[in-house]
């Protein structure tokens, strides 16, 4: 039988008569994964051996093969450079190995998590990082981090798309404007916008979905995921096609205006025209000659003609081809390869309503190009953007007057918006963060698209702002209330570039008014909490407050110095309990002088390995809950005035716990994960009576209403999340 190298050294002796150097005692620095009481697994592989003692010199007890399972009943050991764990299996109780510096050996094997009970937010505020924008007659789509948010004008208050919660992969409305379908969770979602609910789920096989595109009446919807294409019948949901290539992924499409035949572009550079019925390649021959000496190219767009006689296709040099559906002779326009950067590339694509082409470009100048298409292929007018080389997305209004295109160079953003007859650009918009988003209205007046830290409406004719859609915040944490539950705070980094720390107060916090920003500070906001209405915060340097309540100005408290300090846990009568990479310190907040209470602290536990360890405390100061123990999937919860964890509640395997809190009448123990899980323990006896879902990833922070009726939660998407405790 093979044993594991590290354990199996014992056998490699004979360093001189002394045997092999001995290893110092220290455990190795890789946190240890297991606990006692707890379960695990041998790794696949070798054989760990199992010994009468933690050493490598003791009695050969027998050998735990790859997959074995065990319970952990003592430990953990450290000697010879290794972690010892003493382990029941098989019938057999000795001391085995848990790893070495370059590998683990022993998994541990969590019990799953069942709640009896799971409920949704009953109300949000904030909407999310903005993924995707759609304009259609009947408002505007918002697809985000949280889910879609509808707004009937850029000056209405958004609402949230029944059954869109979860992260929006893409949106798009019909050419009706009153079906709406949104890529979610590996499938398409069709909602009836004038009844604001879902139509039916239109299923593929799991992969993100992108590229919708709706033909002209709005009966057949295409998109692409996972190297294939997929086209639905909107009226019945079914799916019509599953288009794919064998080993070449298929990586552009364009759907007909009829619906029946789909353009596809795949990564080796082959173009096909695909029968949706059969789906099957029709005989057509598209193959793409090359002129000039060139040897390869990669097709990088691809469109369908408005009357559905012709296709369209573009290269990386610059190449474009045109020909008819039903089978001919291409049109060619072919640029001679000058080498990168100056030889174009062909990034975009799109027919005027005219049979007319535009093209977007990168290079050393970028540009957007109307071609004229009868019997050659002939450039009518262009402009040149010699500072803004990458062109990454086209849009056309729906009344064929306005092209927008989007460039990128080196960090400089602009937005040309061109008038289709002139060729002139009628307005340039400068940007300030790397843009995702492009929507024109139907009218072509407004252009919607990314600011820093927001959505901004653009008028089309001066290129003015008229609108700003916020998304305030791009980090949230620290939520607490006031005493009698009338103010909300919490610490947000609130802009893109600068993350300069504010704290930000709201009154109530899901009637969506908006937020006062009360300063900015040069240390990190991390908690905040009230005392009555005086509102203060924690940050690495100590505990900040406003000596009076109406200041705008926060002076230090109490200055903690020397500690590395990760999360706090603050009251608004005594303690601030502070972590640092040598304990878990609690403080007597309005006695500085006095000196802290000190929680043991394992030595695997510290913020190197962790990161921010979160923590709680009771309302009555006299308990406190901190994450710990393997894979930081457990919580020890301490009375005061003890040494040792009164209790241990182990969570489940399939994320890390990022967010603690108690209930106000320290009943409940609530646990925020990393995976967007909240559940809800009697921390007395460590059974969970409840799981609450609906968020989009990490939990950053949980606070209790003051009278317990409500939970509120933030998670990496700065939304903040409103949960009804109690019937």
């Amino acid at each position: 039988m093979i044993y594991r190298i590290a354990v199996g050294l014992l056998l490699i002796v004979a360093l001189g008569a002394g045997g092999r150097a001995q290893a110092q005692d220290a455990c190795p620095t890789a946190a240890p994964r297991l606990a006692v009481g707890g379960q695990g697994r041998v790794t696949p592989g070798d054989a760990n051996r199992l010994r009468a003692e933690a050493s490598t010199s003791a009695a050969l007890l027998g050998a735990l093969p790859g997959g074995t399972s065990f319970v952990v009943v003592g430990g953990p050991v450290c000697g010879e450079g290794y972690r010892w764990w003493q382990v029941k299996a098989g019938g057999m109780t000795g001391w085995t190995v848990e790893g070495d510096r370059r590998a683990y050996f022993l998994d541990p094997v969590l019990p799953e998590v069942t709640a009896p009970a799971v409920r949704q937010p009953s109300a949000m505020w904030g909407y999310g990082q903005p993924i995707d924008v759609a304009w259609s007659a009947s408002g505007l789509a918002v697809g985000s981090t949280v889910g879609v948010w509808q707004y009937a004008d850029p000056a209405a208050t958004p609402t949230l798309l029944p059954g869109s919660a979860g992260s929006v992969k893409a949106v798009a409305f019909n050419p009706a404007g009153d079906r709406l379908v949104v890529s979610l969770n590996g499938g398409l979602h069709l909602y009836d916008v004038a009844a604001n609910a879902p139509v039916t789920t239109l299923t593929a096989d799991g992969s993100t979905l992108f590229g919708l595109e709706f033909n002209n009446d709005g009966s057949r919807l295409m998109a692409l995921g996972g190297g294939r294409v997929y086209v639905w019948d909107v009226t019945s949901g079914d799916q019509i096609a599953a288009l794919s290539l064998e080993s070449v992924r298929l990586s552009n499409a364009a759907l007909s205006p009829d619906g029946q035949q789909v353009f596809t572009a795949s990564a080796d550079g082959t173009l096909r025209l695909w029968d949706v019925a059969t789906g099957q390649p029709t005989g057509s021959d598209y193959r793409y000659t090359l002129l000039g000496g060139q040897d390869k190219i990669r097709v990088t767009a691809v469109a369908f003609a408005p009357d559905g006689t012709r296709v369209a296709a573009g290269d990386d040099i610059g190449n474009l081809r045109l020909w008819p559906v039903g089978g001919g002779a291409a049109l060619e326009y072919e640029r001679p390869y000058r080498g990168d950067p100056a030889t174009p590339m062909v990034v975009d694509m799109l027919f005027l309503p005219d049979g007319r082409l535009v093209t977007g470009e990168s290079s050393a100048s970028g540009g957007i190009r109307r071609w004229s298409v009868d019997g050659t292929i002939t450039l009518e007018a262009e402009i040149d953007l010699p500072n803004f080389g990458a062109a990454l997305a086209l849009a056309l209004a729906p009344d064929g007057q306005t092209v927008a295109a989007r460039f990128w160079n080196e960090g400089a953003q602009r937005i040309a918006l061109v008038t289709v007859e002139t060729w002139e650009e009628q307005a340039a918009l400068a940007q300030f963060a790397p843009s995702t988003t492009l929507a024109l209205s139907g009218d072509g007046h407004y252009l919607l698209t990314e600011g820093a830290d927001s959505l901004l409406v653009y008028d089309t004719g001066d290129g003015s702002v008229v609108y700003t859609l916020t998304y305030p915040g791009t980090y949230v944490t620290g939520l607490s209330a006031s005493t009698d539950g009338t103010l909300y705070a919490a610490c947000v980094n609130d802009n893109l570039f600068s993350y300069e720390p504010v704290v930000m107060v709201w009154s109530p916090l899901e009637s969506n008014a908006g937020y006062a920003v009360f300063d900015s500070f040069e240390v990190t906001c991390q908690q905040t909490f009230f005392r009555d209405h005086d509102l203060y915060f924690f940050a690495p340097q100590g505990v900040f407050g406003r000596p009076e309540r109406d200041s705008s100005s926060f002076v230090p408290l109490l200055p903690i110095e020397g500690a590395y300090t990760n999360r706090a846990a603050l009251t608004d009568d005594a303690l601030a309990f502070v972590l640092a990479d040598r304990g878990a310190f609690i403080y007597e907040l309005w006695n500085p002088a006095a000196d802290p209470l000190i929680l043991p602290w394992p030595e695997h536990e510290s913020y190197v390995a962790f990161g921010a360890a979160p923590v709680a405390l009771d309302p009555a100061n006299t308990l406190a809950a901190r994450r710990s123990g393997p894979g930081a999937a457990q919580v020890d919860i301490y009375a005061l005035d003890g040494a040792a964890p009164e209790l241990q509640i182990t969570l489940p395997t399939d994320s890390t716990v990022t967010a603690l809190a108690f209930s106000p009448d320290g009943r409940w123990l609530m646990t925020g994960h990393q995976s967007g899980r909240i559940y809800q323990w009697d921390w007395a006896n460590g059974a969970v009576t409840m799981a609450l879902e609906g968020t989009a990833g990490e939990i950053t922070a949980l606070a209790f209403s003051p009278d317990g009726t409500r939970l509120y939660s933030v998670g990496k998407d700065s939304v903040v999340r409103v949960w009804e405790m109690q019937p």
